[in-house]
């Protein structure tokens, strides 16, 4: 079962924009994190190399914090939307047991992606909360 938030023929052309300026925006937010550290990378940073206004920036990611899990947040979001969905007599076993398989099909974070999280989450206590 495909997400309604994936890509593909499903997706809309504007539901599709808006999912690559986010993935722009993450991929932008993680290559300059690595390059220059977290806090030496400010909003108008990544805007500017995603080629987007700082307040697009604002508009997939409430804060700086964000971007750097949202890898994560999309997969819980799906989540959600499975609970919240799920046909009468579906449990919530079986919600879980589609997210996974969902989960399966998704390509997973590089290993510098995980340890550009994981390094960046030990040095900064605002990623860590």
């Amino acid at each position: 079962m495909a997400s309604p938030t994936a890509t593909g023929p499903e997706a809309g052309l504007r539901e599709r924009k808006k999912q690559r300026t986010r993935a722009a925006l993450h991929a932008a937010a993680m290559r300059l994190f690595a390059e220059r550290g977290y806090e030496a990378t400010t909003v108008a940073d990544i805007a500017a190399a995603a080629d987007v206004a700082p307040r697009t920036f604002f508009a997939y990611f409430p804060v700086k914090e964000d971007v750097v899990y949202a890898a994560y947040e999309q997969k819980l979001t799906r989540f959600d939307e499975l609970l919240a969905s799920r046909a009468p007599g579906t449990t919530a076993v079986d919600a879980l047991r589609t997210w996974i398989t969902e989960l399966a099909d998704d390509p997973p974070l590089t290993l510098d992606e995980e340890e550009l999280i994981a390094r960046l989450t030990g040095e900064h206590e605002a990623l860590a909360e």
